[in-house]
């Protein structure tokens, strides 16, 4: 699954719900980094959470449960998630 894509169709579908413009940015390990220090994350598990990060990018999640063909429910993102749970987003 390309996660771009997913996480695209996830603001596109929230920023209409909510009725606000989500922008999903990608940022660097070394900004990822920086933001879990920030909010005051041990350097160890810092470091430990952005080495996660890496080997699920390079497809360790896929190689151990499929793709998300293989593992989708009937559940929907918009009915079952967002449109129920309106108000944890909308302030």
């Amino acid at each position: 699954m390309d996660t771009r894509s997913g996480e695209s169709s996830a603001t596109e579908v929230l920023s209409e719900i909510i009725e606000h413009k989500i922008t999903h940015v990608h940022i660097t390990n070394e900004q990822e980094q920086g933001l879990f220090r920030s909010i005051g994350m041990s350097p160890e598990y810092v470091a430990m959470l952005n080495g996660m990060e890496a080997v699920i990018a390079d497809g360790a999640e896929e190689k151990l449960v499929g793709t998300s063909k293989t593992i989708m429910g009937t559940h929907k993102l918009r009915d079952d998630y967002f449109e129920e749970n309106k108000t944890l987003w909308a302030k």
